[in-house]
């Protein structure tokens, strides 16, 4: 009773845009909202999707000799070389950057992602909603290849029971994190995406990493800065 199901909402009229509200997603949409709850209900509505950039700072970067790095070991370097050169805080970042973490874990689990799906015969197993789950087969290639699938809390958390928090899984996720945690800003989590994009701005930090949709707040601050004050910078995600 804590949560709302907001599957008859679907059904409602848009007040903004006219029609139903579920004309306004996509079915991929909706399926990800079963993964993410269960496969039972629709708790929320994601109206917005966010994604998550690796800004840089084109000019330092190319004073210090250092290539736009693309991997995370590449990633690493780089800093190393920022430190170096005077930079005490190479990597901007607030809280939003503990997703680095999720794609980490989400890289690591998605081989072993068949163990944690709603199967035939599971309590809430629903075919309408749940077929993508039923001889679901891992495609490295497919970035794509589990969109429809639904996870079993269920599941999750008897894998959990069973094996525990500290596991060498979740070891290895959080020591591939700290390669690069350990450039964020010492209050890293405790600061929100405002001050690191200060931090970014002002050329404290030269990278930054943040929501991609903050592309369009930086393009303008930049260039409300003084001549002098202005860089050139890139992203990409």
């Amino acid at each position: 009773g804590y949560l709302y199901n907001m599957a008859e909402m679907l059904d409602e009229e848009n007040p903004y845009n006219g029609g139903l509200v579920r004309d306004a997603f996509e079915e991929t949409d909706l399926s990800l909202i079963l993964n993410n709850s269960g496969g039972k209900y629709y708790p929320y509505l994601p109206f917005d999707k966010l994604g998550f950039a690796l800004y840089y700072n084109k000019d330092i970067l190319d004073a210090e000799g250092i290539t736009p790095p693309t991997t995370l070991d590449e990633l690493a370097a780089a800093c190393e070389k920022l430190i170096a050169a005077g930079y005490e805080t190479p990597l901007a970042s607030g809280r939003d950057s503990g997703h680095l973490v999720n794609f980490i874990a989400d890289a690591r689990y998605r081989q072993r992602e068949y163990d944690f799906l709603v199967q035939p015969g599971d309590a809430i197993w629903d075919e309408s909603t749940m077929s993508a789950n039923v001889n679901f087969k891992f495609d490295e290639s497919d970035l794509l290849c589990d969109l429809n699938t639904i996870m079993s809390t269920e599941r999750l958390l008897q894998y959990v029971a069973k094996n525990g928090i500290v596991t060498e899984d979740n070891i290895k996720i959080f020591e591939e994190f700290y390669k690069i945690a350990q450039y964020f800003p010492s209050n890293w989590y405790g600061a929100d995406s405002t001050q690191a994009i200060t931090d970014f701005e002002t050329q404290t930090s030269p990278l930054l990493y943040q929501a991609s949709y903050n592309a369009g707040l930086i393009y303008s601050d930049i260039k409300q800065l003084p001549k002098n004050q202005q860089f050139e910078w890139e992203l990409f995600s």
